[in-house]
């Protein structure tokens, strides 16, 4: 086997592993989409199925990515709308925080690369499922190109206490690579 990817089969302790032949799962070694250093995952596509697409839209809150210019990690739980191949995610202003932009912000200005991700936890782990989205991610000043165009479902964007729509700024993330895993079903 020339190149070889280590595969995890088993999930939640059951230890199963593989290794297979990279050009079997369909992406050579180091080429291509990948996720991680030097891994290459077929789920890893720059379009979202529907069934992709139907889970985000119908999940009520999702979790954003950033990192800042040295690559230190943030995550903060995020209210969002899903338009065509981006993702709007509200912007709220903190009232202790009043003339500093929120971390998120910055850290897409000084490092714009970002990673979204919607989960569904059960206790039947049958159930269990999540969607990655991955890409640029931008901040949309207030104004007219600020809000979501028609087609993103209205209920996903959070209303924001004190905000008038359409006038608050949003984070557009320009959706490049998507992943997914487990039961995206949308009962």
């Amino acid at each position: 086997m020339a190149d070889a990817v280590l595969l995890h089969l088993g999930e939640h302790g059951l230890g199963l592993k593989a290794v297979v032949d990279a050009s079997l799962i369909g992406c050579p070694f180091g080429q291509g989409k990948t996720i991680g250093i030097e891994r290459c995952f077929p789920q890893d596509r720059p379009m979202l199925s529907e069934t992709q697409r139907r889970f985000v839209e119908i999940s009520r809150i999702g979790h954003l990515a950033t990192a800042d210019a040295s690559g230190a990690p943030y995550l903060v739980p995020v209210c969002y709308g899903l338009g065509g191949e981006t993702l709007y995610i509200t912007i709220d202003e903190k009232p202790k925080r009043r003339g500093m932009p929120l971390k998120r912000v910055r850290n897409i200005i000084e490092n714009p690369r970002a990673a979204f991700i919607v989960d569904r936890y059960d206790e039947d782990w049958t159930r269990l499922g999540w969607v990655m989205l991955r890409g640029a991610a931008e901040i949309l000043d207030s104004g007219e190109g600020a809000r979501p165009r028609p087609g993103v479902a209205s209920r996903q964007i959070c209303a924001i206490p004190g905000d008038e729509p359409d006038r608050s700024a949003v984070i557009a993330l320009r959706i490049a690579h998507v992943a997914s895993w487990g039961d995206l079903s949308s009962e």
